[in-house]
């Protein structure tokens, strides 16, 4: 186990680990956020993009006719922390001769069938910031544990503006236009920018190492429970029919009818302080023009099931 500072720097060494080359092809689902390509970028590795259905499961037959001699990984995603079906896919990567890459970012802690999830591919990679009370955090997994050279750690400008961030909020995300005026695609257009190569922090890494995970699992899956209870009461539609045991879900998500009902339960999160939110930031060359994904992306919701959440306030408020 190697920590980072970030997922994608994670996935970045892991790319390396796997020894793939300049112009190699991954395959990657076409539901992703733009920061996953910037590792891709700057090594020069070449991703294809495959379909997935509003089940979050690959489209294997679109899969099938983009295969080629060319590729030589598929990544696939645990979205939301739920686990693909792994023995399909790593049946599939052995016919094909492939890497299987697997992204947890969402899920960081979850197991399936009682291994930890992000260790089943010949890499796999966590980003546990997205769900713990963290500054950094990213995770690879290699199939011998092969150690990686130590990165530097955040320097004291990186971790200061981290506390600033942390004790005022990130006023930029909770801005009404970025958070939720989504009706024009030009205003997802928002690249970050590729950040450095460095390890976890010291504070971040003591906070993972004392989590009880046990605990944070069973408070998640209370509060995923009363936000699926409350969307069916309400006409929307749960990407996913339970909560599987053992995983520690990132948010609970659920569809929309279309873009205006997805935007009103937005407005409705931020007049009463509860961030709901869309996912992901997607790739620009997806918002160009219309197709499935931006079509899934007008309609999907994130309901957030975080450890800050105070029970009691969620409860007044939806009622």
């Amino acid at each position: 186990m190697n920590y980072f500072s970030h997922g994608r720097t994670a996935l970045k060494y892991g790319i390396k680990y796997l020894n793939l080359k300049k112009d190699d092809i991954i395959l990657l689902p076409n539901y992703i956020c733009d920061v996953v390509l910037h590792p891709l970028l700057l090594l020069k590795i070449k991703p294809l993009f495959y379909e997935i259905t509003d089940n979050m499961q690959p489209n294997w037959d679109q899969l099938n006719t983009i295969i080629s001699r060319k590729v030589k990984a598929i990544m696939i995603v645990h979205y939301f922390g739920f686990p693909q079906d792994l023995n399909k896919i790593k049946k599939y990567c052995v016919n094909n001769n492939l890497f299987l890459i697997e992204d947890n970012a969402h899920g960081h802690g979850g197991e399936y069938k009682g291994q930890l999830l992000g260790t089943f591919g010949d890499i796999g990679f966590s980003s546990p910031r997205k769900l713990y009370p963290i500054d950094y955090g990213g995770i690879l997994y290699t199939k011998n544990d092969q150690k990686i050279k130590k990165l530097p750690s955040p320097n004291l400008v990186n971790r200061i503006k981290k506390i600033i961030k942390r004790r005022t909020g990130n006023l930029f995300a909770n801005n009404k236009f970025y958070n939720y005026d989504k009706s024009h695609p030009e205003s997802i257009k928002i690249i970050q920018n590729i950040i450095k190569d460095m390890s976890i922090d010291n504070r971040s890494l003591h906070i993972l190492n004392n989590i009880d995970y046990n605990e944070i699992r069973k408070y998640r899956g209370i509060i995923y429970n009363y936000w699926e209870k409350f969307c069916l009461d309400i006409g929307l539609h749960p990407v996913y029919n339970k909560l599987i045991n053992n995983i520690i879900p990132w948010n609970f998500s659920a569809y929309a009818s279309d873009l205006n009902e997805r935007n009103k339960w937005l407005d409705w999160g931020f007049k009463n302080d509860i961030k709901v939110y869309t996912w992901p930031r997607l790739p620009i060359s997806f918002i160009d023009k219309k197709n499935n994904v931006l079509d899934r992306w007008n309609r999907l919701l994130c309901f957030p099931i975080d450890q800050g959440i105070s029970m009691k306030k969620l409860k007044n408020i939806i009622r």
